[in-house]
């Protein structure tokens, strides 16, 4: 290649990547993608904890296997802890 057409390729390449920028920027989709990825991340760890527990898979089973004092809701100024939570279901 010439120096005039490696200069050409060169401002397309810097164009294309101004244009994928600006785009990016106006449309958020590197932020979307990323969300979509992490929605796939979360829906696999959930399927593998269900999957773990077997016949056990139900919420009072997930609540016991959480930290009982980790804060587990937050509500009106008010918060309750997964004990808390428990405490109030029937097994």
């Amino acid at each position: 290649m010439d120096r005039v057409a490696l200069q050409a390729l060169g401002a397309t390449a810097a164009a294309v990547a101004g244009a994928a920028a600006y785009i990016d920027g106006k449309f958020a989709i590197s932020k979307d993608i990323r969300q979509v990825l992490r929605d796939r991340a979360f829906g696999r760890a959930i399927g593998a904890r269900i999957k773990e527990l077997g016949d056990e898979a139900t919420l009072y089973h997930l609540l016991a296997r959480a930290d009982p004092t980790a804060t587990a809701l937050w509500f009106e100024h008010r918060s309750w802890t997964y004990a808390q939570l428990r405490s109030g279901m029937k097994n």
